[in-house]
């Protein structure tokens, strides 16, 4: 029970840290990154957390590059790598307003999601603290009980000679 306890725990963190860990270009794909300077003006805000192309890729906007940033409506967007960009450049106005609109909703679900798990992995690791905290207090009862009894019958056998 203790180590089904301990892998659930595991399996737990292990899923937060792949919800909350983004890697930074589509696909694994390293050459459609951007390698140019972060974006000049990296104190602007962008409207946007996700890329709007690929929504698992979060945005750092520390890292993010001009040729990642389109502008769109008078609101800077950015983007996880040039492929993104392209793609964003050929649809039209109604696909990119319901792409925002549905990428930024997926954030918010997923950043709740990792709350919520977080905090049931707290309460489940909090537990099974307690759980271990009492077994070894159990099983520290126990051994000073038996040796107790060993020194008994220790003290017999000598009183017996």
């Amino acid at each position: 029970m203790y180590r089904r306890n301990v892998l659930l725990i595991l399996a737990v963190f292990v899923l937060v840290a792949a919800v909350l860990i983004t890697c930074t270009g589509c696909d694994g794909d390293e050459d459609s990154r951007s390698p140019g300077n972060a974006a000049s003006s990296a104190g602007s805000q962008f409207i946007n957390t996700h890329c709007p192309m690929m929504p698992h890729n979060a945005i750092d906007p520390e890292t993010v590059t001009d040729d990642c940033v389109r502008e769109y409506h008078g609101q800077r967007i950015a983007f996880c790598c040039t492929d993104c960009v392209a793609r964003w450049d050929e649809i039209a106005d109604e696909e990119k307003d319901q792409l925002l609109s549905s990428v930024e909703q997926m954030a918010d679900e997923m950043r709740e999601q990792a709350q919520d798990m977080a905090e049931q992995a707290s309460e489940q690791m909090q537990d099974m603290t307690e759980q271990a905290s009492e077994q070894m207090q159990d099983m520290t009862e126990n051994a000073a009980d038996q040796m107790q009894d060993i020194r008994s019958r220790a003290a017999e056998r000598s009183s017996d000679k």
